[in-house]
């Protein structure tokens, strides 16, 4: 992840997301160890995206196994087609739409699994309620989900501050909570489930890494952030140049925001658990 800054939106965009998914990767699959996905499972990936996760899973179930990777982006879902067809991966199923449509289109599954989803939603109890509804006996929902106030440096020189309390700008304007991972369990437990395993990972980076991702993620969403009206562009360019050239040389490290994540079974059969093998055909 070295060299110059990416120019173009869409460069840092893309910088962007890779960068992100080599942060969140190494705790993601620790997740998805514990969570004991085998092979044959059929499993459920809510707001894929791209398909970085839905890509792990897919290896994880193996050839008998089925992803549902689900997200109502098209463009998104013909990436990940691209990227499955070039690893080889042929166990996955696109599913183009919103959750509710989502959860008619697809069968009964063994796993439900979401990264930073059910922060964009308005009713997130209830969402979880249904994909409770469509787990089979055994199943499990595997989530992960932010805690974005939890971002810092050490010493603290302010290098986060503006770009966070922008983006919390940006949320409120889009009705998304980032800090979804504080009310996670609460609401989870609400709709149905128990917890079998929760953790909280937040990955450091170095300074200067930490500097090129805040320069980039504001690069890739400058249209969006002078769209929503939450800055001006003169006010924007101003924080985009002093992110760039930003001296780091005295922040001994950076932390990624905190990721809230969790393991639950539906309430009712979680005394049945240990009984109940998981899919393996």
């Amino acid at each position: 992840m070295k060299g110059a800054h990416p120019t173009s939106a869409d460069v840092a965009g893309a910088w962007r997301r890779k960068l992100v998914q080599s942060i969140l990767e190494p705790a993601t699959v620790r997740l998805l160890r514990t969570a004991k996905i085998l092979p044959g499972a059929r499993v459920a990936d809510f707001g894929c995206g791209e398909g970085a996760v839905a890509l792990l899973l897919g290896r994880m179930v193996g050839p008998m196994g089925r992803v549902y990777a689900v997200d109502r982006c098209e463009a998104s879902l013909e990436t990940l087609k691209v990227k499955a067809h070039a690893a080889g991966i042929g166990n996955i199923s696109l599913v183009h739409g919103d959750i509710d449509e989502a959860l008619v289109g697809i069968p009964a599954i063994d796993v439900a699994y979401s990264r930073f989803f059910l922060m964009h939603l308005s009713c997130p109890r209830s969402v979880l309620a249904h994909i409770r509804d469509k787990l089979l006996d055994g199943g499990r929902l595997v989530v992960e989900e932010p805690l974005i106030v939890e971002t810092a440096e050490y010493p603290r020189l302010g290098m986060w501050d503006s770009p966070i309390a922008l983006y919390e700008a940006l949320c409120r304007w889009t009705s998304t909570n980032p800090n979804f991972g504080r009310e996670l369990l609460m609401e989870a437990s609400a709709a149905g489930f128990d917890i079998d395993d929760n953790f909280r990972s937040q990955p450091e980076l170095s300074p200067e890494l930490a500097r090129k991702y805040i320069h980039c993620t504001l690069r890739a969403s400058k249209a969006v952030y002078i769209r929503a009206g939450v800055i001006d562009e003169f006010s924007f360019d101003r924080l985009l140049s002093r992110i760039k050239n930003m001296d780091v040389s005295r922040i001994e490290r950076c932390s990624f925001h905190t990721v809230v994540q969790a393991i639950f079974s539906p309430t009712a059969t979680r005394k049945n658990r240990q009984k109940t093998s998981w899919r393996q055909q």
